[in-house]
């Protein structure tokens, strides 16, 4: 008999082995019970809400799949020195229905969907006397519902609405339209914000609360808005989202005493790693831990901090070291654009230096000295900087990989790759042609875990922030901007500038003029999301609502806003991912079911 993989039968009492969304171990072993048997117990039913969570974190949040689906393939990342590590999600060269990230993203989503439907259905026959614990439990399988369905309704578009818990195999699947997945996931925010706490107990980060359910709700508000408005051509019904999302993160900002959340003083603390486990300004986290019994991917759970990185242990005065992440992996590397490292303004705004490292300070007493083949990488003038020359001592500069221009840089003791070096004027990466060295360019920070068992360990155990507070600010000025309530935008927007100001740097307040600038305020909202958001799972899903893919990508781009490496991408057909091949071919009406348009 065939099985349809998106909606299969799941085993679901033998599911029920352990709270695999937080940090805190609860078994529950049913035995040789039955689930009818295991559910009708509270102590069943709250372990099955706990596997709702389980592959956010166990296979999605922190694996490979999810971030370059969720940040590659825009206007502010490349694949590393061009390489072409997963061209079809980089720059849509060859993405059909067969490739494994598109068909892994889509099974680990939905079988979930399939455990919260259960926990849904069985709330009210879970033996709970008291009705609003019974709520708030059944609340955060509402949440997780809508927060994966979010996903699966941008990514793959109009596919299956699966609102019933299904224990046999089901051969047959229908789409539903992108209005109902958007019904559905406002009635579950709602019910889960009039249920869910505020705040659940020490070691539980990882589980739904009130703020996560209100700061969600305003994003799908937004998200709803600029379908109907960019997509659907709907602009009068967009207003009425568009005042929704507005209001709402407002909401969430009046009630951050409440939610017991606020945005640092400083942005070097939002990603600091002491700043991790318990982060004042996360709306909602995926949360990771270095207990392997806790742990389903104990060898590598959270890789989040590798992705990012340059190629800096193989240079001069360099070994691999904690607080420089691992970057040893030569595929998966993202590299800023051009236009990324370019929308800082550095001397003003400290969110570039807290979101980027530029400099790497030596750490290696026996590679001080320059070698003929380093100094042939970096294009040394020998001249000056002779063979067995030295850079200093360990503490000293060892690389400087910058945006700046550095006039001097093939005579400086240390090693430098400046932004001509890194990007022809159009903005393409330079590969080989400038220096011979590669995957140097500033590199993330965000993701830095320190916390490893050592230099080399993929095994990463830092929580992943889904939503933060700085987001509410955003999504209410970007609404604000369309509501044409231009000086609440601002107001909104230099909250977090005023945030980032450079203490007696020139000023970093936005205004009019830098909205014109910019070209609207569409542009306007997009460079501030990228400046504050980048690297944060959401900027494929930022162009992809506004409709900008095929405005900042290739032969496209215009005033240098975009990614020019990319020249695949199709806008009659990229904007939503192919359904796997895999289950299209289980299904008994694939014909009826069908591929999403242009894709084979």
């Amino acid at each position: 008999m065939k099985k349809v993989s998106i909606i299969a039968s799941c085993a679901l009492a033998a599911a029920l082995l352990a709270n695999t969304a937080c940090n805190k171990l609860e078994e529950y072993n049913p035995s040789s019970t039955t689930a009818e048997n295991v559910f009708t117990t509270v102590e069943g039913y709250e372990a099955l809400v706990n596997q709702c969570y389980s592959n956010l974190r166990a296979m999605c949040y922190g694996r490979e799949d999810m971030m370059f689906m969720g940040e590659t393939g825009t206007d502010i990342w490349h694949a590393a020195y061009d390489r072409d590590y997963a061209p079809q999600i980089n720059k849509y060269r060859g993405l059909t229905s067969s490739l494994g990230m598109v068909r892994n993203v889509w099974e680990r989503f939905y079988v979930p969907i399939n455990l919260c439907n259960a926990a849904i259905e069985r709330a009210d026959n879970a033996g709970y006397t008291d009705e609003n614990r019974k709520n708030a439990k059944a609340a955060e399988a509402h949440f997780v519902r809508a927060f994966i369905y979010w996903h699966i309704v941008e990514w793959y578009g109009n596919v299956s609405l699966v609102t019933k818990e299904t224990t046999a195999p089901v051969l047959t699947a229908y789409r539903s339209p992108v209005d109902d997945f958007y019904k559905l996931m406002f009635d579950d925010l709602k019910f889960a914000l009039q249920w869910l706490p505020n705040n659940h107990a020490a070691g539980e980060n990882g589980k739904a609360t009130k703020k996560a359910a209100h700061g969600m709700l305003a994003r799908m508000y937004l998200t709803y808005a600029s379908y109907l408005k960019y997509h659907a051509g709907k602009d009068a019904e967009a207003q009425e989202y568009y005042r929704l999302a507005s209001a709402t993160a407002n909401e969430v900002i009046a009630a951050k005493a409440t939610y017991g959340v606020d945005l640092y003083a400083d942005c070097e603390d939002i990603f600091a790693p002491e700043n991790n486990k318990n982060n004042t300004e996360a709306l909602y986290v995926v949360s990771h831990t270095s207990n392997v019994a806790l742990e389903v991917n104990s060898g590598n759970p959270n890789r989040l901090f590798q992705w990012f990185q340059s190629r800096y242990s193989n240079k001069i005065g360099m070994k691999m070291s904690l607080d420089y992440s691992r970057d040893v992996n030569n595929s998966a590397y993202m590299q800023p654009t051009r236009y990324l490292l370019e929308l800082f303004k550095e001397d003003r705004d400290a969110r570039y230096a807290a979101t980027f490292q530029e400099v790497w300070l030596a750490n290696d007493s026996s590679k001080l000295k320059w070698t003929q083949e380093q100094l042939n990488w970096f294009k040394k003038d020998t001249n000056v900087v002779r063979p067995n020359s030295s850079i200093g001592a360990v503490g000293d500069t060892a690389l400087l990989y910058t945006k700046k221009q550095v006039d001097d840089k093939r005579t400086r003791k240390y090693a430098v790759v400046d932004i001509d070096d890194m990007y022809d004027d159009d903005g393409k990466m330079a590969i080989y042609t400038k220096i011979s060295s590669y995957q140097c360019f500033p590199a993330l920070r965000k993701f830095r875990d320190p916390n490893r068992a050592d230099a080399n360990s993929q095994a990463g155990s830092n929580d992943i922030i889904l939503m933060r507070l700085a987001e509410m600010y955003l999504i209410a000025a970007e609404a604000e901007f369309h509501l044409e309530l231009e000086g609440d935008g601002l107001s909104h927007v230099n909250i977090l500038r005023n945030r980032a100001q450079i203490p007696g740097a020139p000023s970093n307040t936005a205004d009019a003029a830098e909205i014109a600038a910019a070209g609207g305020h569409l542009n306007f909202m997009l460079d501030e999301r990228a400046r504050e958001l980048c690297g944060e799972h959401l900027r494929w899903f930022d162009l992809k609502r506004t409709k900008q893919l095929e405005n900042r990508l290739g032969a496209a781009i215009s005033n240098g806003k975009g990614n020019p490496n990319i020249v695949d991408f199709d806008k009659a057909k990229h904007y939503v991912r192919p359904i796997p091949l895999n289950f299209l071919q289980n299904l008994e009406n694939e014909e009826e079911f069908g591929n999403n348009p242009y894709y084979d």
